[in-house]
């Protein structure tokens, strides 16, 4: 995502959108000057993909004037408020106005509304106004603005400060983020079942197909082409049933593993630390398989592999008849290729679940969330979604990326980028790359990176790599994760597309091409 110019025009085209809503859950407050855009950014995206809408306005208000009745409208209206305390945030009255009417509304509400705030680069004691960093601003407020606004002001910051919020010193911006959307998604609502958003139906006929009142073992292979939300899919299956297993294992992006120098004994050790509960290195397939077959025959247990291409891959990890497993043992898998699963099949030991593309209604919906940040229908808007979804094939992934690319643009811009999309068509790397080179040079690199690194490694490990290069990890992965080019587990995992990941791939084999000798980074794409 580049900055500057760029980045006030998404800014002010929020704003626009906002303004002209009648609604939004959570009202964000924040000083603009100090505070993050990639910060701010990647909150209003995980807020957005969790289906909430929000209101966020970071103008500044010439000395002396009022809050605007549109603001105050959207104050009123939020059931959540977000402040955002910076620096220089007490010595906006625009934000001090803010705070005061988020108060005001959550004293009057008896806890009908929420304040959740978060305390970026100052400590909760300068918000309580023991330290000078908030108390100076005060002392400069009462020169100019009334004693009574002033002690509002006072009483505000005192009160949220009081209140359990986030420290962005002691916690990474993605922790943050995801628990502060994980409260707003409770908050909003309370009774909603936890399976995402749109995939209800195919959930039930997953579970319907795994029939885990029966003791048998079996395969539910999870079948469709790239990118239509196979691995989304039974991320959730195997959320939702994993409590029912005496062990669990998810492997992630199969195929890009295995072409990995010793993938299958990575494969089979991963396996093996998540089946035992410890650290476990297998140096040999052979004995690997050997050690499988010896501790899960005993065990009921559910193993997820994921982008499973090719037969003989499968059964170096579950066997050819799945008899290396206790009664009641599942395994899912998901593959573009229908070749991999039929030998299961006609033993009777597998069964394999369709999936296709969205119809237009969910995937205008899946659009606009990431293209407007918000769940709200936009006549004006429709008809550049939807030629847009239909020349895509409705693809999850491709919506994603084109919608969060959109999002960064003035609405001048979309028709070039409409047309752009046209031509282009189902053809994945022109879109990827038109979101490629809206990545700065550093974020660039961040991504060719974890193009190479195993599937789903922890963000927390390969983030000292990028403090070597003095490159900002927070900064990237969070600007990343924003454009739906990378995405951050519940374990702080960096997960990949494999479609973006084999686009990255591509990319660093061409840079190789033109400059030999100068690639440097720990993969071999040589065997990938």
């Amino acid at each position: 995502m580049k900055k500057g110019k760029d980045s006030i025009d998404a800014t002010e085209k929020g704003r626009d959108m906002a303004l002209g809503t009648n609604y939004a859950d959570v009202y964000l407050s924040f000083r603009g000057a100090d505070t993050s855009s990639v910060f701010v950014e990647f909150l209003c995206h995980s807020l957005s993909d969790a289906g909430i809408c929000f209101f966020k306005d970071n103008e500044e208000l010439p000395r002396g004037e009022e809050i605007g009745q549109e603001l105050l409208r959207a104050i009123n209206r939020a059931r959540i408020y977000i402040p955002i305390f910076s620096r220089s945030y007490a010595y906006s009255a625009r934000c001090l106005r803010e705070l005061a009417a988020m108060v005001e509304n959550n004293e009057k509400s008896d806890d009908g509304k929420t304040i959740i705030p978060i305390f970026y680069d100052v400590e909760r004691r300068d918000v309580w106004l023991i330290t000078s960093q908030y108390g100076n601003a005060l002392l400069q407020h009462e020169e100019i603005y009334m004693f009574e606004e002033v002690r509002a002001w006072r009483h505000a910051l005192k009160k949220v400060g009081s209140l359990r919020g986030w420290d962005t010193r002691s916690s990474s911006t993605s922790h943050i983020v995801r628990e502060v959307t994980g409260i707003v998604v409770k908050l909003k609502f309370p009774k909603k079942d936890e399976a995402k958003e749109g995939i209800d139906k195919q959930v039930e006929d997953m579970m319907d197909l795994l029939d885990l009142e029966v003791s048998d073992v079996r395969i539910v292979g999870i079948w469709g082409k790239g990118g239509v939300g196979k691995t989304t899919l039974a991320k959730v299956i195997y959320e939702q049933i994993s409590s029912q297993f005496d062990s669990c294992s998810f492997l992630a992006d199969i195929e890009t593993t295995v072409k990995q120098l010793g993938g299958f004994q990575l494969l089979q050790s991963k396996l093996m630390c998540d089946i035992l509960n410890r650290e476990y290195e297998v140096d040999q397939v052979a004995k690997g398989v050997d050690f499988l077959k010896g501790i899960l025959r005993n065990m009921k247990v559910l193993i997820v592999l994921d982008a499973v291409e090719v037969q003989s891959h499968l059964h170096k990890i579950v066997g050819e008849k799945l008899d290396w497993f206790g009664d009641g043992s599942r395994i899912i898998i998901t593959t573009s290729v229908k070749s991999v699963l039929p030998e299961f099949i006609s033993q009777g030991l597998a069964h394999a679940y369709g999936i296709n593309v969205m119809n237009n209604d969910q995937a205008l919906e899946l659009f606009r969330k990431h293209a407007l940040r918000k769940n709200l229908p936009i006549p004006d808007f429709d008809e550049i979604a939807i030629g847009i979804i239909n020349s895509v094939n409705g693809i999850p992934l491709l919506v994603e990326v084109i919608g969060s690319l959109l999002s960064r643009k003035v609405v001048e811009e979309w028709t070039a980028l409409k047309e752009l999309i046209l031509q282009s068509g189902p053809h994945i790397e022109m879109i990827l790359m038109a979101s490629y080179k809206e990545l700065t040079k550093e974020q660039g690199e961040i991504l060719l990176d974890i193009a190479c690194l195993p599937a789903d490694v922890d963000c927390r490990i390969v983030s000292f790599m990028w403090h070597d290069l003095n490159i900002a990890p927070s900064d990237g992965v969070d600007a990343l994760h924003a454009m739906s080019l990378v995405k951050i587990g519940n374990d702080n995992e960096l997960v990949m597309h494999r479609l973006l990941r084999e686009f990255g791939q591509q990319i660093i084999r061409k840079e190789e091409d033109l400059y030999p000798g100068t690639r440097g980074r720990l993969c071999n794409l040589d065997l990938a």
